[in-house]
C-alpha cells in the first residue's frame, strides 16, 4: 500500500505540474495565441473524456490494472519528454495522443 501511495503522490504531483504550467510554457516558448491555447486545452480535455469512456473500458479489463498502470505511466513519461524536447507548437498536440494513453493510470491506482 505504501508503494501505491508513493506512485499516486508522484504521479499526481507531476501531472498537475504539467497541467498548471502548460499554458505558460506554450505561450512563452511557442508564442501561442489565446485561440490556439484554447484548442490545445480543449483537445486535452476531449482526449481525457474519450480515454476514460472508451479506452479504459477496453484496455483495463483485457490487460489488467497493474499492466494498465505501467503502460499509462510510461505514456506519461514519454509525454513529459516530448513536452520538454518540443521545438514546434504542433508537437504539443502530439502530446494529446500520449495523454490519452496516460489516462490509464487513473482507474488503475
Amino acid at each position: 500500500m505504501k508503494e501505491v501511495g508513493l506512485i499516486a503522490f508522484l504521479y499526481y504531483t507531476s501531472l498537475w505540474a504539467v497541467v498548471s504550467t502548460l499554458t505558460l510554457y506554450a505561450t512563452k516558448r511557442f508564442a501561442m495565441s489565446p485561440e490556439r491555447l484554447g484548442e490545445l486545452m480543449s483537445a486535452l480535455g476531449l482526449s481525457t473524456m474519450i480515454s476514460e469512456v472508451v479506452l479504459v473500458r477496453l484496455v483495463v479489463p483485457s490487460i489488467g490494472e497493474k499492466r494498465s498502470m505501467r503502460v499509462g505511466l510510461a505514456a506519461f513519461a514519454l509525454q513529459c519528454i516530448v513536452l520538454g524536447l518540443a521545438n514546434e507548437g504542433w508537437q504539443l498536440f502530439f502530446c494529446v495522443l500520449l495523454s490519452c494513453v496516460a489516462n490509464l493510470v487513473y482507474p488503475s491506482l
